[in-house]
């Protein structure tokens, strides 16, 4: 039975299918947002966000030659300031990333960068809006984030992720364009992560309920997402009961449970040769270096 024939038996009225689509189509629009007017405002939103939010980076490209008059959106990247200095400030520089496809009328792909802080958190803190996931995608999404001029990203940085075409793709483009110095033993280190509790899926999770939305309503349901994540995180801290994170004051006595175990032996000047079972740790502390051997 047709949605006029429901009205007509349950109310008495008889509703006509235009009728219907029209009203469907105005709901749509209402609680969805109208997603040809979103995509053709996108640049001045992102405007916006520079303007309201200093040093701020945001980035819209759109390609005006595959269509002669017409303009198609390709990407769209931003990494508010307040996030930057809270990665820079608060996180390891340790980057999973992540990515999901978007539902409704406009498809594309979120790509997600998040940090991990000094209590096991996930702190997302950059996401960019593509046409399609492919290598080129993840070139920009990458070459804006390790070249945005407030991000120190550039050294000593480990990337995290379970997405294979992250690294046969991406590192080798990146690469090719000289975005990072490969052969700096200090540049980036590649590693594959399991997706476990607590990780980039859980956080992805909980800000993709708007997904299924125009884009510049999806991105903004998505920023105040983040932002009430941010506080409600801050004021967990603020009932911390020492300067020291629940988590780390966790891993702090697990590693005192174990070093029960161990021999430490001093060599009268910055090192310790610590023995642990099988294993012989040479620890360097001016360097700061471990280095752990198995014996025979």
């Amino acid at each position: 039975m047709g949605n006029s024939g429901i009205g007509e038996k349950k109310f008495g009225l008889y509703v006509g299918r235009t009728v219907c689509h029209r009203a469907k189509k105005r709901i749509i629009k209402e609680f969805l947002g109208d997603w040809k007017m979103e995509f053709s405002r996108l640049c001045d939103y992102a405007d916006m966000i520079k303007h309201t939010n200093p040093s701020t980076s945001c980035w819209v490209r759109t390609d005006r030659e595959s269509h002669l008059g017409k303009t198609l959106f390709v990407y769209f990247y931003v990494c508010f300031d307040a996030l930057k200095r809270g990665w820079l400030e608060g996180c390891r520089k340790i980057i999973d990333f992540d990515g999901c496809f978007l539902k409704g009328s406009c498809k594309g792909e979120l790509l997600v960068a998040v940090g991990r802080n000094e209590n096991q958190q996930m702190f997302p803190f950059a996401w960019a809006v593509v046409d399609t996931e492919t290598k080129h995608s993840w070139s920009f999404f990458l070459k804006y984030l390790i070249e945005d001029p407030n991000l120190d990203t550039r050294h000593g940085l480990t990337v995290m992720s379970d997405m294979q075409k992250l690294y046969v793709s991406c590192y080798q483009i990146v690469s090719r364009e000289g975005v990072l110095d490969i052969s700096s033993p200090t540049c980036i280190n590649y590693g594959v992560m399991k997706k476990e509790g607590n990780s980039s899926g859980d956080v992805l999770s909980q800000i993709l309920v708007a997904r299924h939305k125009a884009i510049i309503t999806m991105l903004e349901e998505i920023r105040h997402k983040i932002m009430d994540r941010n506080i409600a995180m801050r004021q967990s801290a603020e009932t911390w009961i020492s300067n020291i994170s629940p988590m780390a004051r966790l891993v702090l006595q697990e590693n005192k449970d174990l070093a029960r175990f161990c021999e430490a032996r001093f060599n009268g000047d910055i090192g310790y040769e610590i023995l642990d079972g099988q294993y012989r740790h040479i620890v360097d502390i001016g360097r700061r270096h471990v280095h752990v051997e198995h014996g025979n």
